[in-house]
């Protein structure tokens, strides 16, 4: 006899009390109700974490005033480091006189592609991963 067999022998022994229709019908409805409880509970939640975001959201709103103040947009003229050329967001070449930003760390993005990664909350460079609230004294270029 295998496991499943005695386990079936056994709940064919166990005495079932009678249960009315009535009965059963209550406990239909009951369950129901409990299925109704807990998806209002699971909706109830959806919302108070999306509540939860937008208050975040506000709070962490993105000063663009104050980035362009720290890292100002500027005309790219090209650079002696080739490697730098490349949008490591878009993975476009980096064109002579298109708006670019330079980070602390001085890796160089488009500008649109930069404050994307920006506006999603995002304080460092995503290649170096250096804060780019960092101040630090004028680099000679």
């Amino acid at each position: 006899m295998n496991h499943v067999e005695s386990i079936m022998e056994t709940l064919q022994r166990i005495e079932r009390p009678v249960i009315s229709d009535h009965e059963v019908l209550g406990i239909y409805l009951y369950i129901q109700l409990v299925r109704r409880v807990i998806c209002n509970l699971r909706l109830g939640m959806t919302d108070l974490f999306r509540e939860i975001e937008m208050e975040a959201a506000q709070r962490r709103c993105i000063n663009f005033d104050f980035i362009d103040e720290i890292m100002p947009p500027e005309l790219y003229m090209g650079e002696e480091d080739q490697s730098m050329t490349r949008c490591a967001f878009c993975m476009d070449d980096i064109v002579h006189d298109a708006t670019i930003r330079r980070l602390p760390c001085r890796h160089v993005y488009h500008r649109e592609c930069v404050d994307k990664w920006i506006s999603m909350f995002h304080e460092d460079c995503p290649v170096c991963r250096v804060s780019m609230y960092k101040v630090s004294p004028p680099q000679k270029i």
